[in-house]
């Protein structure tokens, strides 16, 4: 079933969450500014998506898509005693491959016109954060259609019908 509506944050969220809870190695997820992640407790390996910005775009042929620009990071606790962090770099890049695989396969996606429209970057990282984790930061834009129908805003009908036909 084709998607009617715009893609929001927060089905974009639950995309990402959803992601965590279905992944056997992940067991935390967190969703919000970069600065307040050090603000809780996680059971690691954590999955992180980090906003960044949204575009829409031009409109020829009144089509228009919308890209929601995210930063995930793939994380995973370096424990100096045991001196994992190549370990740690490798499963966490393989758990964001896993995730790059469902963008790319799953029928939901398909069905609802929803892509990455770039090539994916994805940079290390090592001790990050109140924990020390070490992981991939996974650049990444998501794009969905902008469905353009005023009639689907909640607006009351303007008085000079000229103006605006009733939907």
């Amino acid at each position: 079933m084709i998607n009617t509506k715009n893609l929001t944050v927060n089905q974009i969220k639950n995309i990402y969450n959803d992601f965590q809870l279905r992944h056997p190695q992940l067991n935390s997820f967190y969703f919000g500014n970069i600065d307040e992640i050090d603000k809780q407790t996680y059971k690691y390996p954590l999955l992180a998506a980090i906003p960044q910005d949204v575009i829409i775009s031009e409109s020829p042929n009144q089509t228009r898509s919308i890209t929601h620009k995210y930063i995930l990071l793939f994380a995973d606790l370096v424990t100096v005693e045991s001196d994992n962090m190549v370990d740690t770099l490798s499963d966490t890049l393989m758990i964001a491959q896993d995730f790059i695989s469902e963008l790319d396969q799953y029928d939901f996606y398909r069905n609802n016109y929803i892509y990455n429209n770039n090539s994916l970057s994805l940079s290390p990282f090592t001790d990050r954060f109140d924990d020390l984790v070490t992981g991939w930061a996974l650049t990444i834009d998501i794009v969905a259609p902008f469905i353009n129908n005023p009639c689907t805003s909640p607006q009351t009908t303007k008085p000079d019908s000229d103006i605006l036909n009733p939907c």
